[in-house]
């Protein structure tokens, strides 16, 4: 790509994150090697760490993009980072970043064009997902997805292949800081209930970690409440089998990580209740087997992290 290739529009990148300082150093990395530079990069730590200090002051030294560290004790948790972020920025253009995840050097190039090139405020960039030993094309977001759909389900939509006019982030006010999890399907339902439009950069140039430290995905009790405060809020918008995927998910998120007690029989006996049986007849031709509910294979189950 040439310079006069080059978007012009301004963009601020946002990195929430919270005692990573390892995956933190290569999303900075990330971010600094970028064919398109951003106008600065905001790190928002929740948690006081000297060595995310030191990452991001290291940093600073790699780059001369600007690169500033917020503290967030107000609305911990990633939602409120980004938003704390998003305040502090100073460009026409947020993109959004989460801590333990990458970008390709195309990614700003590429996703800024299609902003450029595009009526619609909100541009998704398409997902890779990759951990120690390997990768794959992630869920990619499809034209045209209702209001309904993004409520109901993943659509490859996290919290490192956003872009957006500030403006537009702002008029759906932002992410949800009560929501510890599901917070970017939430996000994404609600610009789409606002009637807002996005547009697509489907090259896979957001690298999404798979990884076991810390992440929201793990099956905990925090997650589970997590899922259920997300169907709490959304439960009007949401169809009766949507209501019972949240609720299948939730159960096998507790059976897994309750310890042996006569709870976890609650928890099969809720997921196995919550699980479609037309939808294993008609996919998998798998009966309701333990395994088979416990596995996720009884239904479709949520591929974000967030």
């Amino acid at each position: 790509m040439t310079t006069e290739d080059a978007p012009s529009t301004a963009v601020s990148v946002v990195i929430p994150t919270h005692l990573r300082a390892d995956m933190l150093t290569a999303a900075l990395e990330a971010v600094i090697a970028q064919l398109r530079p951003p106008a600065e990069i905001i790190v928002v730590s929740d948690a006081p760490d000297p060595a995310t200090d030191a990452a991001v002051a290291a940093a600073g030294t790699r780059t001369s993009v600007p690169v500033h560290l917020v503290s967030n004790s107000a609305e911990p948790g990633a939602s409120g980072s980004r938003n704390a972020g998003a305040r502090a920025a100073s460009s026409p253009v947020l993109a959004f970043l989460d801590d333990d995840d990458l970008w390709t050097p195309q990614h700003l190039a590429q996703t800024l064009r299609v902003l450029e090139s595009s009526a619609a405020p909100l541009v998704i960039a398409g997902i890779e997902v990759f951990n120690s030993t390997s990768s794959a094309p992630g869920i990619q977001l499809a034209p045209g997805v209702t209001a309904r759909d993004a409520a109901a389900k993943a659509h490859g939509v996290t919290g490192s292949n956003i872009v957006i006019r500030s403006e537009a982030f702002w008029s759906v006010g932002g992410f949800d800081p009560a929501l510890r999890h599901l917070n970017d399907r939430d996000f994404f339902y609600r610009c789409i209930l606002s009637g807002m439009t996005y547009a697509l950069s489907p090259a896979l140039t957001t690298r999404y970690r798979k990884h076991e430290s810390g992440q929201l995905s793990g099956a905990s009790e925090g997650r589970a409440r997590g899922v259920q405060a997300y169907l709490t809020k959304h439960r009007a918008t949401l169809t009766l089998g949507d209501r019972r995927k949240l609720r299948y998910q939730i159960a096998v998120m507790r059976y897994r990580a309750s310890g042996p007690s006569p709870r976890r029989f609650r928890w099969l006996g809720s997921a196995a209740l919550n699980a479609s049986y037309a939808h294993q007849v008609q996919r998998l031709w798998k009966s309701a087997t333990r395994s088979n509910v416990l596995s996720g294979q009884a239904f479709d189950t949520d591929a974000t992290r967030s």
